[in-house]
């Protein structure tokens, strides 16, 4: 070797620059020996030393000793490759490695993991045949006989099952079913039959083990055979299974129940919009919508003003602007020094301040007609009419003329409220009067001419008062029963309270004053009632 030619020179100066030395030639003509930087020698090609290739394999093998030794192994010589050696693992099984797998751990004995997966199998009832399509499967053979690749996690856990068994199980539920399996379906959970009627159908595998199997072809076909029984047209699904696209008798296309369109029991929405329409125009009104509650729209009245108005009502035309009724009924209140709150208990009436500022629920024809007052007010003043009196107000009656009262002498009775006013009263423990005295509830029948009524009241001497009446000379008058008390006060109660019992039963004033020209006309009853009042009398006296 000529060690002042050219490319002895550039050698040096390669060997230098990655801090080796050029001791002198190799094996062969492309290889130089190098002492390199870790003293060792070796023989490299000078093209490997010029792009710094350069590995010394003595180092290199005590490093990877020393990776083995990390892992509790035992690096014993060359591998199949370059990237691979044989090792001795910690369980004393010989294997060839990849080096990167040695140096990060990330290795296992095959032959101890074999030993493994065979006690899963064993423990499962199953038998480790030998290696499946990818490193996660084994091939198996299953208890019932049949040999199966199965997922080694999946045989661990025993999460799996013999198709084989499973296909045959599912081929006797679609037989039992009268249908056919086909093949798979479009997932796990699904299967491709044919059915009974002979069409193919995606039915999931809980639905045919338990019958519950509809074919849809069958359906539609039923589906269309009922809208046209019905003069309609199946056009397409609905909003869900239970409902269908139609073509109505009318034209108009509309989603109905299929139940509801078997049954007949439909309506075109459409044909009602324009019937509603139509009526509100008949009324002078304008449509606007339909409204949250059922059977009400929303209509612009001839006012101008939106009201929600039941249809019956606008067809009718039984209805009336609420927007203008108000204001009426406020313009109504303002007269009276009153204002319109908001509504009452009931259509009739509304919550109205009043001037004396309480509120009170007030009929819309007593404000108008101004025949109110308020209770607050009015209670106060009989407080103070009592007061007057050196008396104590204590509450209501049965007879709203009548009030309860203390008197000065403490006693305590229901007195007249205009009595209590003018002073014109007087106790009745304290001294003797007509209620503390006996009296008599009765019941007369009386006839003038053709016409005939009862008569219900309370006297102390009965054919006094029945003089009192004023009746025509030609009356005739008969006693049906008469029912005695111990005072006047009870017979007073008994016949307020019958006459509260029967009110809308007694004859109207206005006709009776035809012929009580005196008094009576107020408690006056058709002779339908005389067998209810007869038996209210004999029912007292027991």
């Amino acid at each position: 070797m000529d060690w002042n030619s050219p490319p002895t020179k550039k050698h040096i100066a390669e060997a230098e620059a990655q801090g080796c030395k050029l001791l002198g030639p190799g094996r062969n003509r492309f290889h130089r020996t190098y002492q390199l930087p870790c003293g060792h020698e070796r023989e490299i090609q000078p093209s490997q030393m010029r792009h710094g290739k350069v590995v010394c394999q003595i180092c290199f093998d005590l490093k990877l000793k020393s990776e083995a030794k990390a892992q509790g192994c035992e690096l014993l010589g060359e591998g199949k490759n370059a990237n691979y050696r044989m090792y001795r693992l910690p369980c004393g099984h010989e294997r060839e490695i990849t080096i990167s797998s040695m140096r990060n751990g990330g290795f296992r004995c095959k032959t101890c993991l074999n030993q493994k997966l065979s006690q899963e199998a064993v423990a499962k009832g199953c038998e480790l045949l030998g290696a499946g399509n990818h490193t996660a499967n084994r091939t198996y053979k299953l208890p019932c006989g049949h040999t199966q690749q199965i997922q080694t996690t999946q045989m661990r856990k025993g999460n799996f099952r013999c198709i084989k068994c499973f296909k045959e199980r599912l081929n006797a539920e679609a037989n039992a079913q009268g249908c056919r399996l086909l093949g798979p379906g479009s997932n796990a959970n699904n299967r491709t039959y044919r059915l009974s009627c002979g069409h193919e159908k995606e039915v999931s595998l809980s639905s045919m083990r338990s019958g519950a199997i509809l074919c849809r072809t069958c359906l539609d076909t039923r589906l269309r055979d009922e809208a046209k029984a019905q003069g309609c047209e199946l056009v397409s699904k609905g909003r869900s299974r239970a409902y269908r696209t139609y073509r109505l008798p009318c034209g108009h296309v509309l989603e109905v129940q299929t139940k509801s369109m078997r049954t007949g029991e439909f309506q075109c929405q459409t044909c009602i919009d324009e019937r509603h329409d139509q009526e509100a125009k008949a009324q002078g009104c304008e449509l606007l919508g339909p409204a949250d509650r059922k059977g009400y729209c929303t209509y612009r009245l001839p006012c101008g003003h939106k009201q929600i108005i039941y249809t019956v009502w606008m067809r009718r035309g039984g209805f009336r602007c609420q927007a203008c009724l108000d204001e009426k009924l406020n313009e109504e209140a303002k007269v009276r020094g009153c204002k319109l709150v908001g509504p009452g208990s009931n259509s009739a009436s509304r919550t109205y301040l009043l001037a004396c500022g309480h509120e009170k629920d007030v009929g819309t024809g007593q404000m108008r007609a101004g025949t109110f007052r308020c209770k607050i007010c009015y209670d106060d003043k009989l407080m103070e009419e009592a007061k007057a009196q050196d008396c104590v107000l204590l509450g209501s009656s049965e007879n709203l003329n009548y009030r309860l009262y203390r008197l000065p002498c403490g006693h305590e009775q229901q007195i007249k409220m205009e009595h209590m006013s003018s002073g014109s009263f007087r106790c009745q423990k304290c001294e003797e009067y007509s209620y503390t005295q006996p009296s008599k509830a009765y019941l007369l029948h009386i006839q003038v001419g053709v016409d005939e009524w009862l008569k219900l009241g309370y006297a102390k001497n009965v054919d006094l008062r029945i003089k009192q009446y004023g009746l025509p000379l030609d009356a005739v008058i008969s006693k049906l029963a008469t029912l005695p008390f111990d005072t006047g006060m009870k017979a007073m109660e008994f016949e307020v309270a019958l006459h509260k019992k029967y009110k809308r039963k007694r004859l109207r004033i206005k006709d009776m004053l035809n012929f009580h020209t005196g008094s009576g006309a107020t408690e006056c009853y058709p002779l339908t009632m005389v067998d209810k009042l007869m038996s209210e009398m004999k029912a007292d006296s027991k």
